[in-house]
């Protein structure tokens, strides 16, 4: 064996002893119901290194635990950290709406937001970003704008105030566990936009990393259903077959650009009235200036 194969060789063994290599990394959330301090312990230490919450649902407890390598000991550790307020309180606020949830039988729990006004306690984070003065259109218009708005919600849903990124992320997937105990099962984030215009995103244990657009419930400021792929679906009928009021040709016009998207005919010319007629055949739409 060359001398090079052989420092090779012995530097991996340090290593493995140093608990360096062989060891896998992993943060997790894990449920430890009713656990006594040495319970929690264990529990934590059942887990791979890294970080993991233990949450005690009957007592509304949350723990968090670096587990690691002690490389003196040679062992398993984990050490209990403090839960900075924010991911607290967060947690507190879930269990108490679930308590709620199901008292009232709901699977899905509402919460409504505004650029100006937005849940401190669920949203630790601005949920918006940049998009603060988007409006309902915009969202419906661009894949794009759907995909970071949902992320820029579900990053502002599980930011802790350590700012320590690994929490963060792992804040998701207490989320996630959280959502995924039962009822409820997600929550939908309704917007009302600065124009009046309102978007609905639903989060849950399947998406805790991203809120997905809710299509067939954007509304104008007028409380109009706004075009969108469901135009075209089976549920097209149900939500925009009717007559729809304007205030003004711009807020006309605006409906019109997105059923055009939408690929909704419009027959007529403006009247002046900001009226449309729409109808439903079994298949498609069809709108007509009134």
């Amino acid at each position: 064996m060359s001398l090079k194969n052989k420092i090779l060789l012995g530097s991996a063994a340090i290593l493995v002893q140093l608990g360096m290599i062989g060891a896998a990394h992993a943060d997790t959330v894990l449920r430890c119901d009713n656990c006594s301090p040495a319970q929690l312990r264990s529990k934590a230490l059942s887990s791979p290194l890294g970080w993991t919450y233990l949450v005690d649902y009957p007592n509304a407890n949350l723990t968090l635990w670096q587990v690691r390598h002690d490389g003196e000991l040679r062992m398993k550790v984990a050490d209990q950290e403090a839960v900075d307020p924010a991911t607290y309180n967060r947690f507190l606020y879930l269990l108490d709406v679930s308590v709620q949830a199901q008292a009232g039988g709901q699977s899905l729990v509402v919460v409504n937001v505004s650029p100006d006004n937005y849940n401190g306690t669920i949203f630790t984070d601005d949920p918006f970003g940049g998009f603060s003065n988007i409006s309902a259109y915009d969202v419906v218009k661009s894949v794009t704008v759907r995909n970071q708005l949902g992320e820029n919600i579900a990053r502002a849903m599980s930011a802790g105030g350590s700012g320590n990124g690994v929490l963060t992320n792992l804040g998701m997937t207490l989320n996630s566990f959280m959502m995924s105990m039962g009822v409820p099962t997600g929550y939908k984030i309704v917007i009302t936009w600065r124009d009046g215009t309102k978007t609905s995103m639903t989060i849950d244990s399947s998406s805790a990393n991203q809120a997905k657009y809710v299509a067939g419930e954007s509304k104008d400021d007028n409380t109009n259903p706004i075009p969108d792929s469901t135009a075209s679906s089976g549920d097209g009928g149900d939500i925009f077959a009717g007559q729809f009021y304007f205030d003004d040709a711009d807020s006309l016009q605006k409906w019109l650009d997105a059923a055009v998207m939408a690929g909704i005919p419009i027959t007529g010319a403006p009247s002046g009235s900001n009226r449309l007629n729409c109808t439903w055949d079994g298949q498609k739409l069809d709108c007509s200036h009134h």
